[in-house]
């Protein structure tokens, strides 16, 4: 059984295994609790982007191992492409090309961040529609052979019951559809 699991709280309070980043390749230097989490790991994330191993473009991708003390052992950042591109539609494709790579790293909880970092005038309930939206499709291809277990999906108190009963019916046409095991909370 794989609990989706929308949580009113902020992230660093919702432990996992993973925290899963978006990252926008136009946006740089990283602000806000990016940037928090760039100077708590000794500018990792600013080298990425130095590096040119990682811009932020559409399907890249990107593991860093976690400072000891937060809640989580390794940090997953993806690429969302340009911040003026985002739509709904490319949202949800990014998270479901997201599911076989959690497959493949062995993870049996995340936590995922429910809104582009620094991304202005986008929506965050919608933002995280969308990323359910994707992450189920993605569930649903390869639900037999992923360990995963839990997904936290940290957002605002006063969106929690919004976003809870969009998904409902979401992840009931996807359990009636592919026989999938989830539940939603």
């Amino acid at each position: 059984m794989i609990r989706l699991q929308v949580i009113a709280q902020p992230t660093l309070e919702v432990p996992a295994e993973m925290l899963i980043v978006p990252l926008c390749e136009d946006i740089k230097p990283v602000k806000g609790f990016v940037g928090q989490l760039d100077w708590w790991h000794n500018g990792q994330i600013s080298l990425l982007y130095k590096s040119a191993k990682f811009s932020g473009a559409v399907g890249q991708r990107a593991l860093v191992r976690c400072v000891h003390w937060l809640p989580f052992s390794k940090l997953l950042f993806i690429g969302a492409g340009r911040s003026a591109d985002l739509s709904s539609s490319g949202i949800a494709e990014v998270h479901r090309r997201l599911v076989p790579v959690l497959h493949s790293l062995r993870v049996r909880s995340v936590t995922v961040m429910a809104s582009c970092p620094d991304v202005h005038g986008f929506d965050k309930a919608l933002y995280s529609f969308a990323l359910t939206e994707g992450l189920l499709k993605g569930i649903a291809e390869c639900a037999d052979k992923l360990p995963l277990s839990k997904v936290n999906i940290p957002v605002d108190e006063e969106r929690k019951a919004g976003i809870v009963d969009v998904l409902k019916p979401l992840v009931e046409r996807h359990k009636a559809d592919n026989g999938v095991r989830l539940q939603v909370t």
